[in-house]
């Protein structure tokens, strides 16, 4: 695996906070040179939150929670989510983001790119004394819906996806190896090489395998917050615990100790 300016390329527009010209996000009618140019200062005002923390999840790991979103984004869970920010990386898509909660609310703001190509973006701007909406995806069909699907639908998906893996990665039990700028490392057989100029928090969980195997994902299931000693935990309640079957259910726990501040 490597990370490299050609396969992740927003990782140096966050380092440099500025885009490349020649970045690919004229594809479609709608992103007019004007509205680039907007997104540009938007995105550049926003990169060194961005930079905060970079982190490379598996594919098997990032489908999982993506197919399992409407359970981690419960509110009892998101209640919980602290100010954060930084950018997941994944098989050459990048989500970038910035997280506030609010008493009522949690506000986001992302961008979404597979390698140099802006696949959408939604932000939060300040027009005299109001906060308003700036937001655009592309026609093209890459997961969250093509051009036949309503521009709040993809918002809600990219959302959904975003928080579902900073709420994996605030309260998972995680194993993290930092992997810094221009060097490399070797993980159970598999060669990492950084050749950016950022830091990659690489993420790996064992029981996040154990739930994947067991068929969780594939059951009506759902993530509960439980008190431990004094912070919380995660865990996971299959479906069949309801249904009065003899045996006794297992549950699978994600521990706050130790995983990776995010704000």
């Amino acid at each position: 695996m490597q990370f490299s300016s050609r396969n992740y390329p927003v990782l140096d527009w966050i380092k440099k906070r500025f885009i490349n010209d020649t970045m690919s996000i004229n594809q479609d009618d709608s992103f007019s040179d004007k509205f680039a140019n907007f997104f540009r200062d938007l995105f550049q005002n926003k990169s060194e939150l961005f930079s905060k923390r970079i982190y490379h999840i598996t594919p098997a790991v990032f489908e999982s929670v993506r197919q399992s979103s409407s359970k981690l984004i419960s509110k009892e869970i998101l209640s919980q989510l602290p100010e954060s920010s930084g950018t997941i990386c994944n098989d050459g898509f990048s989500f970038c983001y910035h997280i506030q909660p609010t008493e009522k609310i949690i506000s986001v703001d992302f961008v979404i790119f597979e390698r140099d190509f802006l696949l959408g973006f939604f932000f939060q701007h300040n027009i005299g004394f109001e906060q308003k909406p700036a937001m655009w995806f592309t026609d093209a069909d890459f997961g969250w819906g093509g051009k036949t699907t309503p521009l709040d639908e993809k918002v809600h998906r990219g959302m959904g996806t975003i928080l579902s893996i900073v709420a994996f990665l605030q309260f998972a039990k995680i194993e993290t190896k930092e992997l810094l700028a221009h060097k490399r490392i070797v993980l159970a057989d598999a060669k990492y090489i950084n050749n950016t100029e950022s830091d990659v928090i690489l993420v790996d969980s064992l029981w996040y395998t154990t739930l994947l195997r067991s068929g969780a994902f594939n059951v009506r299931g759902h993530f509960r917050l439980q008190p431990y000693k004094e912070s919380l935990k995660l865990i996971w309640i299959e479906e069949f615990e309801k249904k009065g079957y003899t045996r006794k259910a297992k549950k699978l726990s994600f521990y706050p100790d130790g995983s990776p501040e995010l704000t």
